[in-house]
C-alpha cells in the first residue's frame, strides 16, 4: 500500500517526466576484489533512472554520469537521453550525492554499482559510459577500483573531464 508521499511522487514523476517511479530492487552487486560499498546498495540503485526503460540487446545501454553542481537529469534528460535513444541506445543517469560536490570516492560507488546494475538489467551485456566534467574523474576511480565495473564496461568517452584538477584562483591547491 502507497503512503501518502508515495503517491504524491508517483504523481509528481509521471506529471514531469512522463514516468511512474517505481521502487528498484537492489541486489547484491558486491564483489571479491572490489572496494567496498560504503553507501547502502538500496541507495545506491535508487541513484539510477532509466527514463525509456532497460537496455536490451537491440538497445544497448550507456551510463551517463554528470558533473559537479549538477544532476542526473539537469545534464542528460533534454539532450543526451532523447538522442541517443534516437540513434538505437538505451540512456540511463545517475544522480551523485549532494549534486557532485561530495567525496570522490563516494561519488564512485553510485558508478561502479550502477554499471554492474546497469549491465545486469541488460542480461550481462556491456555498458558505455558517457560522463561530462567531474564525472570523468569519478569514472575512472570507478574503474580503477570497482575491476568488476569495469569488466562490464565497453566504453568511457569523457566530455570535458577535469583529470587534472582546476585552478583556484592561484590557490596553493591548484595543480
Amino acid at each position: 500500500m502507497f503512503s501518502s508521499t508515495g503517491i504524491y511522487l508517483s504523481l509528481l514523476s509521471v506529471a514531469t517526466h512522463g514516468l511512474p517511479v517505481l521502487p528498484r530492487s537492489a541486489p547484491n552487486l558486491a564483489s571479491s576484489g572490489d572496494a567496498p560499498f560504503s553507501v547502502s546498495q538500496d541507495t545506491l540503485a535508487a541513484a539510477l533512472t532509466c527514463p525509456n526503460g532497460n537496455p536490451t540487446s537491440s538497445s544497448p545501454g550507456v551510463l551517463l554520469v554528470h558533473g559537479t553542481t549538477s544532476t542526473g537529469a539537469e545534464t542528460w534528460a533534454e539532450g543526451y537521453v532523447p538522442a541517443l535513444k534516437a540513434n538505437g541506445y538505451t540512456a540511463c543517469y545517475v544522480t551523485l550525492p549532494n549534486r557532485a560536490m561530495g567525496d570522490m570516492q563516494v561519488s564512485s560507488e553510485y558508478i561502479a554499482y550502477n554499471l554492474k546494475y546497469l549491465s545486469l538489467l541488460a542480461n550481462g551485456a556491456q555498458v558505455a559510459v558517457l560522463s561530462h566534467s567531474q564525472g570523468g574523474p569519478d569514472t575512472q576511480w570507478t574503474l580503477r577500483f570497482w575491476p568488476s565495473a569495469r569488466a562490464v564496461t565497453r566504453a568511457f568517452v569523457p566530455l570535458s573531464p577535469d583529470f587534472t584538477g582546476v585552478a583556484l584562483l592561484d590557490s596553493r591547491l591548484s595543480p
